[in-house]
């Protein structure tokens, strides 16, 4: 099915979480969601710090509706960075309109 795009309209893809601010503990399990409008199906290419995800062992990647979820096992220091999706067929190429900064939460000690 070929799906044709008015003059300058492209898809729009938006990278996101099910949270506001986007620090999470060492060792949690974090879901990164990217949606693209429009119903054309896309290859979707993670990034992370402007270098294609390809590490199996601390991702999970899925196809989610409109677009895709990556999941990361465990988070920590190593995983932390800017997150970027890519939607593309053979006619275009689309990155999220978005960067998503992951950070990892500094734990303090009090000592009395």
């Amino acid at each position: 099915m070929l799906f044709f795009f008015k003059l300058g309209q492209y898809p729009k893809v938006v990278i996101h979480t099910d949270r506001k601010i986007n620090i999470y503990e060492d060792g949690e399990r974090v879901v990164i969601y990217c949606n693209i409008t429009y119903g054309n199906e896309y290859n979707i290419i993670w990034q992370r710090n402007n270098m294609i995800i390809e590490d199996l062992d601390n991702y999970n990647f899925a196809p989610a509706g409109y677009g895709s979820h990556i999941v990361i096992r465990s988070f920590n220091r190593n995983l932390a960075g800017n997150y970027t999706c890519i939607a593309n067929d053979s006619t275009v190429q689309v990155k999220s309109n978005n960067i998503l900064r992951l950070q990892l939460a500094c734990k303090t000690d009090y000592f009395e």
